[in-house]
């Protein structure tokens, strides 16, 4: 059965499973502190390059951390917008934008989509921008414009972490393609339907499927054991009796 692109109503049975908050302070501040690294390592390997060179400037290094501070505000709205266009073109609805402390995002409001529209969304900027950012590098004319390529390939390992981390919760912790996906830019909710045959648990695996009918089927062999060990005769018995009726 095709699954639908999206829904705007939670179908009957769904139920929440994971929420990833990226206005919860802690996971905010780790996210930060985890995209800062590559940034914080390309700029001390910049510094680097350029003094054992020796065409290291105070004047130049700061005119090319101006120019990269004006593409990196460029990027940061193309990382978002890229995001919206992939929802807007599964969807078929409007582009929303936001911001707020800790977060900006692009996408779609009240709908729920798929698990593969999701990862389409979530990888999209991702993809899009380490090509174009990668050609920056390979094809800028001098040292200046390929410096501030790195620096913006590493602003943007950093700038994915949030989407790094959902794409991981979408393959390793929730493969089912029935999940649905319900994103408000600072929070992404996801839910799958409800599994009856195993309440307390939301998603069951496929060990963990096995191992319940393992656990099913001990019973019943147990008591296939018992039944057999009944009806065993014991050792001697047909002699025993063989010899009563003589």
């Amino acid at each position: 059965m095709k699954l639908p692109l999206y829904t705007e109503t939670l179908p009957e049975g769904y139920k929440e499973v994971f929420q990833v908050d990226a206005s919860n302070k802690k996971l905010a501040i780790t996210m930060n502190v985890v995209a800062a690294v590559p940034l914080i390592a390309a700029v001390i390997g910049v510094v680097i390059y350029n003094m054992k060179t020796k065409i290291y400037d105070h004047w130049r290094f700061l005119g090319m951390l101006g120019v990269f501070y004006i593409l990196l505000l460029v990027y940061m709205v193309g990382h978002e917008l890229t995001h919206g266009v992939v929802y807007s073109a599964r969807t078929h609805k409007k582009l929303s934008f936001g911001f707020n402390a800790t977060v900006a995002w692009c996408g779609v409001k009240d709908v729920y989509v798929s698990r593969k529209v999701a990862i389409e969304a979530l990888a999209a900027p991702l993809v899009v921008f380490m090509i174009v950012f990668g050609l920056g590098i390979l094809l800028s004319p001098g040292w200046f414009f390929r410096e501030v390529f790195i620096l913006l390939l590493a602003s943007h390992w950093g700038g994915c972490v949030g989407d790094i981390y959902d794409l991981y919760l979408l393959y390793k912790k929730f493969p089912e393609p029935e999940l649905l996906m319900f994103d408000t830019g600072p929070t992404q909710t996801f839910y799958l339907p409800s599994n009856e045959a195993n309440p307390d648990h939301t998603m069951v695996t496929a060990d963990g499927i096995q191992k319940e009918q393992k656990d099913q089927e001990r019973p019943d062999s147990e008591d296939d054991g018992k039944q057999e060990t009944g009806s065993r005769q014991e050792p001697g018995q047909d002699t025993n009796e063989e010899d009563k009726n003589r």
